[in-house]
């Protein structure tokens, strides 16, 4: 057989060529392929178990498991520990934990991705569950040089581990709960004295969600000199203000003077976020039930906007100054309803947006921005409708801001639901050739 001389290298790149959907069809064929022969065992295995979730403190899910610290002490399941890249802690339900379930912990040595959702760090971090042994277990995990990336989806993670995770380049702190505080309990702190201060400096990328109260919770503690952190490295940012919007005094975007490209985003409706083996940092934005955060006006109550004056939504958006790229979105609520859809959209873009863009500190330096309007969030693809561009006099505005300020400007991305001629509304970056429609990505 062929197969048999080829490298390991290659039997990983086929095996991986499967899917990253390590469930049905495709976890049973790379089953099969790990039964072949000697040579194609590791490498099937490796992506077999790439992606792990772990739905209990006690054993796996399946039927007849074992006990995570007999697993971790059975060589016919030492292939694990180094196959498992992917780690996703879902607990479903709170039940009794292996007193030696650190001892699974231990095997990993290969992590680059940890996800926690659910309720699980309210179940993993309880104090009786959080042993000396977890803790040093969990200390070793997250100093492993693979582990570059640290996704939290689960209420009550303590933000005290986070300088322990030394090699992260991405951040995803997600909370779905309005006026809650993120867990500031330094009780957690997995750092020791000889660890220093000036370690944790290597996030590049940070995606936030929660409500404004969370996020400005999260980065006063972020920026405190006190933790060893520092947020020179950081150049991409994401903010998901959810249910609710910033205004007035805030220090949101205080970390953030060395940010290049920005999103923000506007989430409306409460998250569900589906099977916990299907968990993404992308489906942290699918929604089931929609909760407007205002009251609205109508289309027509509220289409001037006083360009002369208008006021930041808050004041932190001085220190944005070396932004280069700049990106809003504004999703649909769910209801098939448009009059919620634009009602909402045009209270958030004269309340929010136009403010927040007409109050950048280095306009001149900006070559990408777009905006996406009413947008899909369940992956359809929607058709153009006509009608009435309730948008026209903003538009009108911008164009002659940007004409004046946003000089390094090279894309403008506008994104509707409506057959919009943007040309006609938006002569001078019409002129200048930096407009675009584009499909929804």
């Amino acid at each position: 057989m062929v197969t048999e001389y080829l490298p390991p290298e290659t039997l990983a790149q086929i095996f991986k060529s499967k899917g990253t959907d390590l469930r049905g069809s495709v976890a049973e064929e790379l089953k099969n392929y790990s039964l072949t022969c000697s040579r194609w065992r590791f490498p099937a295995q490796r992506e077999l178990f790439s992606n792990f979730t772990i739905t209990s403190l006690n054993c796996p899910r399946s039927p007849g498991s074992l006990p995570y610290s007999v697993i971790a002490k059975d060589r016919r399941y030492s292939h694990l520990g180094p196959a498992i890249r992917r780690l996703h802690i879902a607990l479903l339900v709170s039940s009794e934990a292996d007193p030696h379930f650190y001892l699974f912990l231990e095997q990993l040595a290969a992590v680059s991705t940890i996800t926690f959702t659910h309720s699980s760090a309210l179940m993993f971090f309880q104090r009786e569950v959080f042993t000396p042994d977890m803790r040093a277990a969990l200390k070793g995990l997250f100093r492993l040089p693979s582990f570059t990336t640290l996704v939290v989806a689960s209420p009550g993670f303590p933000l005290a581990l986070i300088p322990s995770c030394i090699h992260v380049r991405t951040l995803v702190m997600h909370s779905y709960t309005c006026g809650s505080q993120p867990n500031l309990d330094s009780w957690y702190h997995l750092r020791s004295d000889e660890d220093g201060l000036a370690e944790f400096s290597h996030i590049e990328t940070i995606d936030l969600l929660g409500d404004s109260k969370y996020i400005d919770g999260f980065t006063t503690w972020f920026r405190d000199p006190k933790r060893g952190m520092s947020t020179r490295g950081i150049r991409h940012a994401t903010i998901q203000f959810f249910l609710n919007r910033p205004a007035g005094p805030q220090t949101i975007f205080c970390n953030f003077g060395n940010v290049t490209h920005l999103t923000i985003r506007f989430v409306l409706k409460v998250h569900n976020p589906g099977k916990y083996d299907s968990f993404s940092p992308a489906s942290c934005e699918r929604s089931t039930k929609m909760y407007v955060a205002v009251a609205v006006p109508t289309p027509g109550d509220q289409i001037y906007l006083d360009f002369a004056d208008p006021r930041p939504p808050t004041t932190d958006v001085k220190y944005l100054v070396n932004l280069r790229s700049l990106r809003f979105e504004i999703p649909e609520t769910g209801q098939n309803r448009l009059l919620v859809d634009v009602r909402a959209t045009i209270t958030i873009l004269h309340t929010w947006i136009m403010p927040f863009l007409y109050n950048l500190p280095s306009p001149s330096q900006l070559q990408n921005l777009e905006l996406y309007l009413i947008t899909p969030d369940d992956g359809r693809q929607p058709q153009p409708m006509s009608g009435t561009d309730f948008f026209a006099r903003i538009w009108a505005g911008l164009d002659e801001y940007m004409d004046v300020y946003f000089l390094a400007l090279k894309r403008l991305v506008l994104y509707t639901p409506w057959a919009t001629e943007y040309g006609s509304m938006l002569p001078n970056c019409a002129r200048r050739g930096v407009i675009g429609r584009v499909s929804y990505p």
